[in-house]
């Protein structure tokens, strides 16, 4: 069987079967980091207990330079989570939309250095955190705990890559009812995953709509809540990102989106702040989202796919 043109040795799913992956990639991002906790070993507890029982852990190491790191890689998978579609993939599988692959390949890239620097700073300093550590831990220390400097450094990894789906076209030749089989599969596959896009795209707004609807009601004494710029800001993240985001081309959430930004248009946090009016009317807009979306949105089931390396 000739090649599809991908390099894959993968057949491709009809065109309105694969739906939103014609319009978005697949981005698989691996980061692996020094782990820190280990297992106390039983015998170094001295309890009134059944030590069966007991899971105790200890942290071999502390340090800035390390949580650092952490927090710039949990930033990056929020970064990342706002602007990939939702997909029943598992951990570190985004479905990017293709209008925003260029803006996330640069995201990408500009993490990757920042993140080879912290490393660096955290490996300058490493041999003074295990001393401190084999202070502060005592009996608790275990030489072997910490890698030696090759495993340390290999520990400090960024894999990313572009995963391409399909039927493995192999199975034809080996056996056609299998390759139909899992074609069918695939294809039913595609369209649930088209579906709960669809869905967790309307619940997203819908849960930006209530909270709104709920913070600009005011209180029973007749003043208002206190609320977050990011009450607004969230909002209009979600509405600036909606267009690419909309592979499935869901036209009443379009509408919805609309009405959306007529009712903040020109609005900010301190503007719904200082005027009754304007909280007023950005809520009576709101309220009537939410009324459509309470419509909308389903409650259905999430199933992930798990993603063989």
């Amino acid at each position: 069987m000739s090649d599809n043109g991908n390099g894959s040795g993968q057949v491709p799913l009809p065109m309105n079967d694969r739906g939103i992956f014609d319009r978005a990639v697949c981005l698989s991002l691996t980061v692996g980091c020094l782990g820190v906790r280990r297992k106390v070993p039983a015998a170094s507890i001295q309890v009134d207990a059944d030590k069966d029982l007991l899971h105790v852990s200890k942290a071999i190491l502390e340090s800035k330079e390390l949580d650092t790191i952490k927090t710039l890689d949990g930033e990056l998978r929020t970064w990342l989570a706002k602007r990939a579609l939702p997909s029943p993939f598992r951990r570190g599988t985004y479905l990017i939309p293709l209008g925003l692959v260029e803006q996330v390949d640069a995201k990408l890239a500009e993490y990757q250095e920042n993140r080879r620097d912290l490393v660096a700073q955290f490996l300058a300093v490493y041999d003074h955190s295990v001393e401190d550590a084999k202070k502060r831990l005592n009996g608790l220390f275990d030489v072997t705990d910490y890698p030696s400097d090759e495993r340390l450094r290999a520990a400090f990894y960024v894999d990313v890559r572009y995963l391409a789906f399909g039927v493995p076209e192999k199975l034809e030749g080996i056996r056609r009812d299998i390759f139909e089989r899992e074609k069918a599969k695939a294809e039913t596959q595609w369209r649930e995953a088209s579906e709960e896009v669809r869905q967790a795209l309307r619940a997203g707004l819908a849960d930006l709509v209530d909270h709104m609807v709920e913070r600009l009601q005011g209180n029973g004494d007749g003043k208002p809540k206190t609320f977050r710029d990011s009450l607004v800001g969230n909002m209009q993240e979600y509405l600036e990102l909606f267009a690419p985001r909309n592979v499935t081309d869901d036209t009443q959430l379009a509408q919805l989106v609309g009405r959306c930004r007529n009712a903040l248009d020109g609005v900010d946090a301190d503007a719904l702040r200082s005027s009754a009016a304007i909280r007023t009317k950005v809520r009576e807009g709101m309220a009537q989202v939410q009324a459509t979306l309470d419509t909308m949105v389903i409650d259905r089931p999430s199933r992930r796919i798990v993603l063989e390396d």
